[in-house]
């Protein structure tokens, strides 16, 4: 019966009938089964069709765009992947990247280098120490709040609005002339002050001693 067999398959190919539909055919060589695209190849061991194959020398699944390949180690698809080289997941800007360790869309970022979370201004950077949003700040370094102006600063360590402050280094409020001043120890609001250097009030005291006199 085998033989019989044999006769038949030699009788097809003789006939040019073979094993080949449309595209579709088995090879002992190559040893794959293509139909239009679609194969199984014992030397590159893949599965192809339109775009999607497994690759046993790359070792990857495609479907146009999307795979992992144990070479780079990565998932994607238009953007997100996930990357052994890198550790990332990618898609359209936001990632976690194991090298910066940061997650990133469009400007917000948790980065281990550095730190911080940035989103178009405000930021916690352990480097810098800081939360930044078009001005106001707490800042380890100077450790500032600021807001156009207005601030605290442990190196002066003072509050400062246009003018008005709370000077460590001198001990004063200022606000445009009345101030306090631990250094000369005086109020001064144009004129009128105490001065613990000269110990005196004065505020208009020589008009006071004409109608006096």
């Amino acid at each position: 019966m085998g033989v019989g067999l044999m006769m038949i398959g030699v009788g097809l190919m003789m006939m040019g009938v073979g094993f080949d539909d449309d595209g579709g055919w088995t090879d002992d060589d190559g040893g794959w089964t293509d139909d239009d695209w679609g194969r199984i190849d014992d030397d590159g061991c893949r599965i192809d069709d339109d775009g999607g194959k497994t690759d046993d020398d790359g070792g990857w699944t495609d479907d146009d765009g999307g795979w992992t390949d144990d070479d780079w180690g990565r998932i994607d698809d238009d953007g997100g992947r996930i990357d052994d080289d890198g550790g990332r997941i990618e898609y359209d800007g936001g990632r976690i990247d194991d090298d910066g360790g940061r997650i990133d869309d469009d400007g917000g970022r948790i980065d281990d280098d550095g730190g911080r979370i940035y989103d178009d201004g405000g930021r916690i950077d352990d480097y810098g120490g800081r939360i930044d949003d078009d001005g106001g700040r707490i800042d380890d370094d100077g450790g500032g709040i600021d807001d156009d102006g207005g601030r605290i600063d442990d190196d002066g360590g003072r509050i400062d609005d246009d003018g008005g402050r709370i000077d460590d280094d001198g001990g004063r409020i200022d606000d445009d002339g009345g101030r306090i001043d631990d250094d000369g120890g005086r109020i001064d609001d144009d004129g009128g002050r105490i001065d613990d250097d000269g110990s005196r009030t004065d505020e208009d005291v020589m008009i006071l001693l004409l109608v006096w006199l």
